[in-house]
């Protein structure tokens, strides 16, 4: 489950899972009622990928010796969407349709993809956090932060300055944190911005620029293209 927008709840009869911007979880689905919960004047985009069991196993066994352990393992954690998940969510609007047996080993491929970078996101990136709970709590203040305005924040050493800490070491500590670096979780947050501001907005690509933080559009639509595969205006 990958939370593309702003913060959302998602609820089973057992427990409660919350995700916020950026973040992913992997569950595994018994059957129960599950709903989807997020304020009213929330940016919304979510996306679930389901496998069963069965197909699970069937792409995980020639690589983990039990799959269905591991996924129990993974059970509700929670981690950082990086620029690769990204990327490879990207990859499935072009197979919402699969008609043909070719499009569906495609579809697989990049499941399989998708699978793997995640596992190895969850596994690895989110073990308990090697710096002081008040560096994490201060890292975690700088991450809302960024998402609730990404087009406004500075440079990594201005904002170290603004918050007392060296620029190392709030780089450092973010990303034991989250998984990913800072520099690339602004850009992420940004174009993701971008992108919404394009699909919903009459704006021009020079006005999306600087709403989203780029002083030159020639620099946003190059990093647009790069993390979208089209140019803003082609979106």
């Amino acid at each position: 489950m990958f939370c593309l927008g702003d913060g959302v709840e998602w609820k089973t009869g057992k427990e409660n899972v919350r995700l916020d911007h950026g973040e992913a979880c992997f569950t595994v689905y018994e059957g129960e009622k599950e709903t989807l919960c997020y304020n009213s004047d929330a940016r919304y985009s979510f996306c679930s990928v389901t496998l069963s069991p069965e197909k699970a196993s069937d792409l995980l066994r020639p690589y983990v010796a039990e799959p269905l352990a591991l996924f129990s393992a993974l059970d509700k954690r929670r981690f950082m969407i990086t620029p690769e998940i990204y990327r490879s969510l990207g990859c499935f609007r072009d197979l919402e349709t699969v008609g043909n047996g070719f499009r569906m080993m495609q579809t697989e491929a990049r499941m399989q993809e998708l699978m793997s970078i995640s596992i190895e996101t969850a596994s690895g990136g989110f073990s308990p956090p090697r710096i002081h709970r008040d560096d994490s709590e201060l890292v975690r203040q700088i991450k809302r932060r960024i998402d609730l305005a990404p087009a406004s924040v500075p440079e990594i050493s201005i904002l170290a300055k603004e918050y007392g800490i060296s620029a190392s070491k709030l780089s450092r500590s973010f990303k034991l944190q989250y998984g990913t670096p800072l520099h690339a979780y602004v850009i992420e947050c940004r174009l993701s911005e971008s992108a919404r501001l394009l699909a919903q907005q009459n704006l021009t690509v020079g006005e999306v620029a600087a709403l989203v933080g780029y002083s030159k559009p020639s620099q946003f639509s190059a990093a647009f293209k790069r993390r979208f595969g089209v140019s803003p205006k082609d979106y």
